[in-house]
């Protein structure tokens, strides 16, 4: 609670940085390296590594075009250092990176362009990172993912076993075995989105099993039993889920279905391992 971070082109028109403001007053301080030639800042996280807060901030700082992970004490400022790691020719690292302690997640195509995969690194040893999306199918990349509120468990939503078919995953933060949590997929369907209980027990995501449109599954955040606990069974087409969220003691997901023959939106609850809805 004691700095402001923001990006600004405050130096130099057009040039978009990282500076940290002391939230008190007083003067402020530039936070990136001098970047190269037509670069800029294009997001941030902070952190807290040995007693003092970081700001790691994504850049085409060292090359013009190439995306990187760097880092900063944010009272001291500068130098940074890069903590992505060597990328392929033409490799990036995405926008949505997370950090979790002293440990930053990131996805890039670091090691075959255009195949992203997701990786963590830790300011303690920021030039060794550690794979942990599973072997990917020729094709296959990692969408998106999120980190376990306790920081344990990293779960992505990828195409890593059928080229275009996206499925749902988990794996240690640490590094480890990631291991898929969905169940198995019809030819043509993917898993749309997923959420993570409060309490990093399961995973609720949505999936287009059937014909019947999106369904709501719950699973442990480590693997293991997959509940469909919204069924739509034989209704129509035009029902499925909408919104959802879980409960913040993790216990139940409340949701929303749309009706799209009535145009009725009604709103719904069910324990999150499944059992009698309320309506």
């Amino acid at each position: 609670g004691s700095w402001v971070l923001y990006r600004a082109d405050e130096t130099t028109a057009g040039v978009i940085e990282l500076y940290a403001a002391d939230a008190g007053g007083g003067s402020n301080v530039k936070l990136n390296g001098p970047l190269a030639s037509g670069g800029s800042v294009t997001a941030f996280r902070d952190l807290e590594w040995n007693g003092q807060r970081y700001a790691v901030y994504r850049a085409d700082q060292a090359t013009a075009g190439v995306f990187e992970l760097f880092a900063v004490s944010i009272r001291e400022g500068g130098p940074s250092q890069k903590v992505s790691g060597s990328l392929v020719a033409g490799g990036d690292v995405s926008t949505d990176f997370q950090v979790a302690g002293s440990s930053v997640f990131y996805m890039a195509d670091a090691e075959v362009d255009g195949r992203v995969e997701l990786y963590t690194t830790n300011l303690a040893t920021p030039n060794t990172r550690v794979k942990l999306s599973g072997r990917m199918v020729a094709g296959g990349s990692v969408d998106n993912f999120q980190i376990s509120p306790d920081g344990t468990r990293a779960v992505y939503l990828a195409d890593q076993l059928v080229n275009e078919q996206f499925e749902l995953f988990s794996a240690p933060a640490a590094g480890g075995t990631a291991v898929r949590l969905s169940s198995p997929l019809p030819t043509g369907k993917d898993v749309w989105g997923f959420k993570l209980s409060p309490n990093s027990s399961r995973v609720v995501y949505t999936a287009n099993t059937t014909l019947e449109g999106t369904e709501l599954y719950s699973v442990p955040i480590a693997g293991g039993t997959v509940t469909e606990i919204v069924d739509f069974g034989p209704l129509t087409p035009d029902v499925s889920i909408g919104t959802y969220q879980i409960s913040p003691d993790s216990s139940f997901v409340a949701y929303i279905i749309f009706d799209f023959t009535f145009f009725r939106r009604t709103l719904h609850r069910v324990p999150i391992a499944g059992g009698t809805h309320i309506f």
